[in-house]
């Protein structure tokens, strides 16, 4: 197995958890999100209650009101915008280009910060996949208040802006936890955004002239709901993954109070899923259990291939230009490309170990194919790396 080339890293400051880049703008946009608890000393003091009349307290009384007192712990977030910058060969008009045919090294490569904006705690970002009539590019954020919010990117040559283009209303309590588009292949399609949260649920949220409006919103999961996503070919099916170990699939015609199928094959929790982007049944799921399972969306009783990648399989990413690799960000595993064969057989190829914490995102390059950014967490550290080509070895 081989391992990758290291080519940027930067010290994020808060811990990062996801990274998306651009697929629509005109030149190369990485967005990395993080999330934060505040440090005790960031947070205001509780103020002593007042009392008329002298009582006595014991030590475990004190401790116990204490304890009541204390507000929680504050979620920062912080949206980090990097535009690439290369002296290597550039694609054009959105053609993909080699590894071979860039020459990409640590030399002539950098990620050059354009923005930074804090907000509420970042869960998951997605791109819109597709360009808008006359718009920018817009990203869709979840974060920690309980928001959908969708930002417009606006770029210029000197500058780049964010600029709120609608929100949802938040989740009373509860953390979004992520959230996918569901127009990666149908591009005509009605833009449509499902999002899952910390009590469980899954919401749809259908975006047209410039606002966000919920469809519906059911009870997918008895504990987290860590992942949802569109079945892409058919996108009337959407799919669930929670900590309660289940893997479940939803028809969005319907109410959804009954799922269409429910898998138990993952032993702990489901975290990650996304669709094929050219195998039109083919669908990927991770889960803490270590495991990615590819399965026939024809046939959900069983997964047709299942590969151990030694690390909890928080995200998953297909590459679009060489759709036969997907690579995972699986925790203490790092980051493992995987590569599926024609009969979907999965084995592991390469694996990228320079993470010192736990890795959460990860996302191949639009263009350049091989080229990969990945963040990890509690060494709030962003990664720019690609997979080794014949001129990199002895």
């Amino acid at each position: 197995m081989a391992t990758s080339v290291p080519l940027v890293k930067i010290d994020t400051e808060y811990s990062a958890d996801a990274v998306e880049w651009c697929p629509t703008s005109a030149e190369p946009l990485l967005a990395c999100a993080t999330y934060q608890l505040a440090a005790a000393e960031q947070e205001p003091e509780p103020e002593p209650e007042k009392s008329s009349t002298t009582t006595t307290t014991t030590q475990e009384d004190s401790d116990d009101e204490t304890e009541k007192r204390t507000p929680p712990r504050a979620r920062l977030g912080r949206l980090l915008l990097y535009r690439l910058e290369t002296g290597a060969a550039a694609a054009a008009d959105g053609e993909t280009t080699t590894l071979r045919d860039a020459g990409l090294n640590s030399s002539n490569i950098r990620l050059v910060e354009v923005l930074r904006r804090d907000m509420p705690a970042i869960l998951d970002i997605k791109w819109l996949p597709r360009t808008i009539a006359n718009s920018d590019p817009v990203l869709a954020i979840v974060d920690a208040s309980g928001f959908l919010t969708l930002y417009r990117v606006g770029m210029s040559a000197k500058s780049v802006t964010l600029e709120v283009l609608c929100q949802s209303n938040a989740v009373s309590d509860t953390l979004r936890l992520s959230l996918e588009w569901n127009c990666r292949i149908d591009a005509s399609s009605p833009l449509q955004i499902a999002s899952s949260d910390s009590a469980g649920q899954i919401a749809l949220h259908q975006f047209a002239e410039g606002e966000v409006a919920l469809v519906q919103e059911w009870e997918a999961h008895s504990f987290e709901a860590w992942i949802t996503a569109f079945n892409q070919w058919n996108t009337s099916t959407v799919y669930s993954g929670g900590d309660d170990s289940l893997f479940r699939g939803w028809d969005t015609r319907t109410d959804c109070t009954t799922p269409i199928f429910t898998s138990k094959r993952h032993t702990m929790g489901v975290c990650s899923l996304q669709s094929h982007p050219s195998r039109e049944h083919i669908l990927a799921s991770g889960s803490y259990d270590e495991h990615i399972r590819l399965w026939d969306t024809r046939s959900m009783r069983a997964p047709v291939e299942d590969i151990r990648v030694h690390g909890g399989v928080w995200r998953l990413k297909w590459q679009a230009q060489n759709p036969s690799l997907i690579a995972a960000a699986a925790m203490h595993g790092g980051v493992p490309v995987v590569s599926v064969d024609e009969s979907n057989k999965p084995s592991l190829t390469h694996r990228h170990t320079a993470h010192e914490s736990i890795a959460y995102g990860v996302d191949w390059h639009p263009q350049i194919e091989g080229l990969i950014a990945s963040c990890s967490f509690y060494d709030h550290s962003l990664h720019l790396w690609r997979l080794p080509t014949n001129a990199d070895m002895p």
